[in-house]
């Protein structure tokens, strides 16, 4: 049976930045974000810059470089009822329902997705501790309530961002040589909604989906601790919420199945659907 934990693309986001896929999308996960962690759930939080004492920004350089990988540009082979369920997170990000365009792809059998115009944004670690030795947070801040006195919960600090403006479904359904996918139904549904969604389509085996801005869609984060006495915080190890969950089970990544996971910040609860976390 085909299991999208072990998929070349998260995979290898997992093993080259510890990045962690994300089931939606969203623009807001990026660098010097804050997270907390219990061991079972992942909720943003907001800025870091709201918890320092001056609460401005820190002068930490937000590098950008384009990413190539032939692990990007195409995940396997799949059905298209896993398939379209993976890819509804990414639908929604583009404001699109994807119960509505369902429709227009009835003639698809198998398919696989690909990523366009990945982009990486993360800080230098070690400019970012330099800069923290010098900028205190506000250790009486109401919202650092959840890790004072808490050792089960982690501060997490956003160190990258993997995004992408959109993606491309690629038709695989065998005994067809011509796309089995309704373009004129989707285009339809984006002039309808007034969405502001680029289509395309090489009119034989893919569809391409693009939005106006760039998505998140996987980070990579490390550990940060408060010293309560001085206010500074000193950044740790890189960290995976997922593979730590995983580790608190008992349980080891490449083995996991539907039987040893119970974790609402995990999707990956059954052979058929993807390491991905969902963020409260």
């Amino acid at each position: 049976m085909f299991r999208i934990c072990k998929n070349p693309t998260t995979e290898w986001l997992r093993k080259t930045y510890r990045a962690v896929p994300l089931r939606i999308p969203e623009k807001r996960y990026q660098p010097l974000r804050i997270l907390s962690y219990d061991g079972d759930e992942v909720t943003y939080l907001g800025e870091l810059k709201y918890l320092l004492t001056g609460g401005h920004a820190l002068n930490v350089d937000l590098q950008s470089s384009p990413m190539a990988d032939a692990s990007l540009e195409k995940t396997k082979s799949m059905s298209f009822d896993v398939g379209f369920s993976i890819l509804n997170g990414f639908f929604k990000a583009l404001k699109m329902e994807p119960v509505a365009i369902s429709a227009a792809f009835s003639g698809v059998r198998e398919l696989s997705f690909s990523f366009n115009k990945v982009n990486r944004e993360y800080i230098d670690i070690l400019q970012l501790g330099s800069i923290l030795a010098s900028n205190p947070i506000h250790i009486k801040n109401p919202a650092l309530d959840i890790f004072r006195n808490n050792e089960d919960m982690k501060m997490l600090l956003l160190t990258d961002a993997i995004t992408s403006k959109g993606f491309s479904i690629n038709d695989h359904t065998k005994g067809n040589h011509e796309l089995n996918i309704d373009i004129p139904l989707i285009e339809k549904y984006i002039a309808d909604g007034d969405l502001k969604v680029k289509l395309g389509s090489d009119q034989k085996y893919a569809v391409s989906f693009e939005g106006e801005e760039a998505v998140t869609f996987a980070f990579a984060c490390a550990v940060v601790e408060p010293n309560w006495d001085t206010g500074l915080l000193s950044v740790k190890e890189l960290f995976n919420p997922r593979d730590a969950a995983l580790e608190a089970k008992g349980v080891d990544s490449k083995d996991m199945n539907q039987n040893q996971l119970n974790y609402k910040m995990l999707l990956d609860d059954d052979e058929n659907e993807p390491a991905m976390i969902g963020i409260s």
